[in-house]
């Protein structure tokens, strides 16, 4: 469930950045700061109509809209002091079901998290009691 609710708030992040991207760029080109300010306050009004739809809870829906804000201003402060500044992207999901599977067999033959063992539970689990 939590990884289903993760793949929900990265694509809905994802189609913010994309559906938006004509809007930051224009905020790029304007110069005097005052009128910038009012332009995210627009993009922030865009943003919450694009998430509205989105199934996802109001928690994460406000961390996407704040994060791709976020990313906006970002951007637009880079662009300005470098031309070269390119649009920023989401990288792709790559998740494997075999190795979702493997965990799950792992975890459901061990007595506890501590007879999993050392590679698959990291450092601070690595040791016994």
């Amino acid at each position: 469930m939590l990884l289903d609710a993760m793949r929900r708030a990265h694509l809905g992040y994802d189609k913010l950045l994309r559906l938006c991207r004509e809007d930051i760029e224009a905020i790029a080109e304007i110069g005097e700061r005052k009128l910038r300010n009012e332009a995210y306050r627009e993009l922030a009004k865009k943003l919450r109509v694009i998430a509205r739809p989105l199934p996802l809870g109001n928690g994460p829906k406000q961390a996407i809209i704040f994060d791709a804000l976020a990313q906006a201003e970002s951007f637009v402060e880079l662009k300005r002091e470098d031309e070269n500044t390119s649009y920023p992207t989401v990288a792709r999901l790559n998740v494997e079901e075999n190795d979702h599977k493997a965990a799950y067999q792992a975890l459901a033959n061990s007595h506890s998290v501590l007879d999993a063992p050392p590679e698959k539970t990291g450092p601070h689990l690595s040791h016994k009691y």
